[in-house]
């Protein structure tokens, strides 16, 4: 397994950003992903038109964090099989006006890895231009 990390800082409270990222949910924040349904520990969601199912392992509010597992084989767009992946998204406070949003993962092979640090990457990168207005 390939570990990985992205990770940046918003200049915004980690209470705003967890309310922007926080609710498994809702996907709105995450480009090119169209829905998502919760049933049970099981998130859904459709995103480039694929179909990818999540299954929820923890989800804290009072710690800002959330896990997953993908419980199902998706091919990503570089035409590598993600599967077997684990991933944590926590926000951490660095003072009253500003935090950290970090996406850490754990992905089988080093390819993979590299993918998801571009794909996670970009969506962190949307969220502070989202969030700081920029």
């Amino acid at each position: 397994m390939a570990k990985g990390e992205v990770e940046t800082t918003i200049e915004k409270s980690a209470d705003e950003v967890w309310a922007y990222v926080g609710d498994v949910a809702d996907v709105s924040w995450i480009p090119k992903a169209t829905s998502a349904v919760v049933e049970g520990d099981i998130r859904t969601v459709q995103i480039s038109g694929r179909e990818t199912k999540q299954r929820i392992l923890n989800h804290d509010d009072e710690g800002r964090t959330y896990s997953y597992v993908l419980a199902n084989e998706i091919i990503l767009d570089n035409g590598e099989k993600a599967k077997a992946v684990a991933a944590t998204i926590t926000v951490v406070p660095v003072d009253e006006s500003s935090s950290r949003l970090i996406w850490g993962w754990d992905a089988e092979g080093d390819e993979v890895s590299a993918t998801h640090a571009t794909f996670y990457g970009g969506i962190i990168a949307k969220v502070k231009s989202d969030l700081e207005g920029s």
